[in-house]
């Protein structure tokens, strides 16, 4: 910042949409269509992995957890987890990744509005027997 120099360290990226970068200099960026997915590089700028199948996952259709969709922000907690948000609305969805392994550890979804809207649960009651 005191020489007010900047460098480019990721050339030719497609649709980018967030960045996080974690205690190692490893840079995540979030990435729209056609991949739809987390692309990982080291401090260089070299790309070494990625999280999320390619080509996400489908707007309509089967379920799955794996893709992603329009990601529109990332963050990385104290845990080292990744954090990814996405800006669809049915449902909207942030995951949580392990960023040495790319695997999903967990999913959470806005409320039933997004995709239940008139829903409700029954207190007490796991079971759908009961409505």
């Amino acid at each position: 910042p005191a020489t007010g120099k900047a460098d480019t360290v990721i050339k030719d990226l497609k649709n980018a949409r967030a960045l996080a970068l974690d205690k190692n200099g490893k840079i995540y960026v979030s990435v729209a269509e056609p991949d739809q997915q987390v692309l990982v590089f080291d401090s260089t700028g070299k790309q070494i992995s990625s999280i999320g199948r390619k080509g996400g996952r489908s707007a309509v259709g089967v379920y799955d957890a794996s893709g992603m969709y329009q990601t529109f922000a990332l963050a990385i907690d104290g845990e080292n987890k990744l954090w990814v948000m996405e800006s669809n609305r049915y449902p909207k969805r942030v995951s949580v990744c392990n960023i040495e392994t790319g695997a999903l550890i967990k999913e959470f979804y806005g409320m039933t509005h997004y995709g239940a809207s008139g829903g409700a649960i029954i207190p007490g009651s796991p079971s759908s027997s009961e409505l």
